[in-house]
C-alpha cells in the first residue's frame, strides 16, 4: 500500500503503546524506533490516537486544500455526520467552511439512501450467498482483504456514501475539487484512487479548524448556516455505533438474513472468525473498525471528548433536524449515470510459518528458558511471548522489547557490578546502619556480610560525613579515611539515594599506594640522613687534612729559615 502516514521515529520513546493498540500489529521496531508497515496496515489510525508523544507524520492534504482555497478554486466540502457531535453549534462550523472558500458544503449522509438501495439490490441478486459484509468503511475492507481474504467475496461491492456523493458532485462539475472533512484516517485511502472514487482529498476536523485559525476566522462567532445538501432523516445515524439502516435490516430479514452490527476491531475479529469458521447462519455483517464507529474516529476535534456525550449530542441534533425539516426530507438527487460498483483487491498478508525450534530459540534469547518464564504480560505490545517471538522472526520486533527480560538483564548487570567490583560498596539506612555490603568490603574487614549488616558505619569512618550528606543531600567525593583496626586506607564517596532513602558509600582501596608513599618518605629521610653524615665526614676529613698541611708547612718554614741563616753565615 502507498505510504499515507508514518510515525516520526526520531521522537519515538520506545514505549510500545502503538503496538499494544494496533489491531493487526503493523508496527515494526528497528533500533528501538517505530515504523508503520503499510503492507500490513489497515489505516485505522489507532497508533496515532494512543501515542503519548504525538509522533504523527501523515502525508495529509492540508497544504494542498488550503492552497486551492487561497487561489479561489472551486471546492466542495463533504462533511461526515459526526460533525453534529463534534461541535456544540455545528451550523457555525458550516459557516466557517463557507467563509474559508468552499463553494458548497454537503452532508455525506444525504448519499446513504441511494447507497443503501444499491446494497439491497445486490443482496437481492446474490441471496444465494451465506454471508454479506457491508463495505462503507475503508479500514473494514482493508482488514477483510488482508487478514480474511477468503471472506473478501462476501464484501458488498458498493461504494461508500462519501464516494457516491463525490461522484455526484463531479457529474455536475468535473472540475470541482471534492474534499472529505471528518474524523476518519482511512478516507485518505479512498483519495489515492480518485478516478474510481471521485474523492480528491481528505482533511480532518482539527485540520479544518487550523485552516480557519490561519485565516483569522472564528467560526463560533459566525451566523449559523445549514449545509447546501442536508439529510434530516435517520440516515445521519450511520455515524453512530450499532445503527444499521432500518430499510437494510428489513430487506435482510425478508431474504432470511440476520443483521449483526459491530464496532471495534475486537468485535469485528470475533465476528469474522465466526464467519470464517462457518458457524453462523445467514448473516449480514455491518462492521465499523473504530470502537464507537465514526463518533470515535482518530481525528475527532478535541478527541478527549467523551464518546457517549458525542452520541447524545448527535441524537439531539438529529431529533432537532427532524422537527424542523420533517421526517424524511432528502432532496431528490439525480443519480443517473453514477457507477456505484467497486472492486476490492485481495491483498492477503502472506503468513510465515516458523518451527517450534525457531520460536524456542528466540524465546531463549529473550530469557524465557521455560514455559513458566513466559509471562505473557503484553508490555511489549504482543499478547503472548510466543507471538512476540514470531514477530522477532518476521523482523517486526526486537528481542530487547521485553520489559521483564530487560529488567532481569539490568538487575543481573547491577548484581554483577556489585558482586565483582574491586571497590568496597556499602549501603546504609538513614540511621547509618549497614544494610548491605559487597564482597570487596568483606575482604577489607575480614568479616562476613552477616556480621557487618546492622553495624554502624561510624565505626569505620567519622559520622559527621554521613550526617552532612543526609542533611544537605550533597555528595562527598574523595574523602580519605583510615580504618586502623585492619590497616586500611581508602578514598570514600558518600551519595544519598533518594529513591530508596539510603546512603551508598564506595571506598577505593589506596592502602598499597599509601604504604608505598610511607616507604618512599622513610627512604627519602634515610637518604637525607646518610647524605648529611657523608657531608659531615667529608668536612672532618678536610679539616684534618688542612690541619696536617698546616703543621707540615710550619715545620718546613722553620727548617728553611734555619737553612737560610746557615747559608748567609757561611757566605760572610
Amino acid at each position: 500500500m502507498v505510504r499515507m502516514f508514518d510515525l516520526m521515529s526520531d521522537n519515538c520513546k520506545n514505549c510500545h503503546k502503538c503496538v499494544r493498540y494496533c489491531p493487526v500489529k503493523a508496527i515494526r521496531f528497528q533500533s528501538g524506533k517505530a515504523e508503520i508497515d503499510m503492507d500490513k496496515c489497515i489505516a485505522c489510525g489507532q497508533c496515532f490516537v494512543v501515542c503519548p508523544k504525538h509522533v504523527r507524520n501523515a502525508e495529509n492534504d492540508y497544504k494542498d486544500v488550503s492552497g486551492r482555497l487561497k487561489e479561489g478554486q472551486k471546492l466542495a466540502a463533504l462533511i461526515d455526520s459526526s460533525y453534529l457531535a463534534v461541535f456544540d453549534e455545528p451550523e457555525r462550523f458550516v459557516a466557517g467552511l463557507k467563509k474559508l472558500g468552499f463553494d458548497t458544503v454537503q452532508e455525506i449522509a444525504a448519499a446513504t439512501a441511494r447507497v443503501t438501495e444499491e446494497q439491497m439490490e445486490y443482496m437481492e441478486k446474490h441471496s444465494d450467498q451465506k454471508y454479506m459484509i457491508t463495505a462503507s468503511c475503508p479500514s473494514e475492507y482493508l482488514y477483510v482483504g488482508k487478514y480474511y481474504p477468503e471472506l473478501a467475496k462476501y464484501l458488498i461491492p458498493v461504494i461508500s456514501p462519501s464516494c457516491a456523493l463525490a461522484k455526484l458532485i463531479k457529474k455536475d462539475d468535473p472540475d470541482t475539487y471534492t474534499v472529505y472533512i471528518g474524523p476518519c484516517l482511512s478516507k485518505r485511502y479512498e483519495t489515492l484512487y480518485t478516478d474510481e472514487t471521485g474523492l480528491d482529498a481528505a482533511v480532518s476536523f482539527p485540520e479544518a479548524i487550523r485552516m480557519m485559525k490561519v485565516r483569522f476566522i472564528d467560526y463560533t462567532k459566525l451566523d449559523p448556516v445549514l449545509p447546501d445538501l442536508v439529510s434530516g432523516s435517520e440516515r445521519k445515524n450511520y455515524a453512530m455505533p450499532g445503527n444499521t439502516c432500518e430499510r437494510l435490516c428489513v430487506k435482510a430479514a425478508s431474504l432470511g438474513y440476520s443483521v449483526i452490527s459491530v464496532d471495534g476491531t475486537d468485535q469485528s475479529k470475533e465476528l469474522l472468525d465466526a464467519m470464517q469458521n462457518g458457524i453462523l447462519d445467514r448473516t449480514v455483517a455491518d462492521l465499523a473498525i473504530c470502537h464507537g464507529s465514526c463518533l470515535n474516529g482518530p481525528f475527532m476535534h478535541g478527541n478527549n471528548t467523551n464518546m457517549f456525550l458525542s452520541l447524545q449530542k448527535l441524537r439531539n441534533h438529529v431529533d432537532t433536524r427532524k422537527k424542523l425539516m420533517g421526517e424524511d426530507n432528502d432532496e431528490e438527487l439525480d443519480w443517473e449515470g453514477i457507477d456505484f460498483s467497486v472492486r476490492f483487491d485481495e491483498k492477503a498478508i502472506s503468513k510465515q510459518d516458523f518451527t517450534d525450534d525457531e520460536i524456542v530459540t528466540v524465546l531463549r534469547r529473550m530469557g524465557k528458558n521455560s514455559r513458566a518464564e513466559e509471562l505473557d504480560c503484553g508490555a511489549c505490545g504482543y499478547n503472548t511471548c510466543r507471538e512476540k517471538a514470531v514477530a522477532v522472526l518476521m523482523g517486526m520486533a526486537e528481542v530487547d522489547m521485553c520489559m521483564p527480560y530487560m529488567k532481569k538483564k539490568a538487575e543481573r548487570m547491577t548484581s554483577t557490578i556489585f558482586m565483582t567490583a574491586r571497590n568496597s560498596i556499602i549501603m546504609t539506612d538513614t540511621d547509618f546502619k549497614i544494610v548491605s555490603v559487597n564482597p570487596a568490603f568483606e575482604r577489607v574487614m575480614g568479616m562476613k556480610a552477616e556480621e557487618l549488616i546492622g553495624m554502624s558505619i561510624s565505626e569505620f569512618a567519622p559520622e559527621e560525613y554521613f550526617v552532612k550528606v543526609l542533611h544537605t543531600k550533597t555528595d562527598i567525593v574523595g574523602q580519605k579515611i583510615n580504618i586502623g583496626s585492619v590497616g586500611f586506607t581508602g578514598l570514600m564517596n558518600i551519595m544519598y539515594v533518594s529513591d530508596e532513602d539510603k546512603l551508598m558509600i564506595t571506598i577505593q582501596d589506596i592502602t598499597d599506594s599509601e604504604n608505598r608513599k610511607a616507604e618512599l618518605e622513610k627512604l627519602r629521610l634515610n637518604t637525607v640522613d646518610v647524605a648529611q653524615k657523608v657531608i659531615d665526614k667529608q668536612m672532618m676529613v678536610a679539616q684534618e687534612i688542612a690541619s696536617l698541611l698546616g703543621e707540615t708547612t710550619a715545620e718546613t718554614k722553620v727548617a728553611l729559615n734555619k737553612l737560610k741563616k746557615v747559608v748567609i753565615k757561611e757566605g760572610e
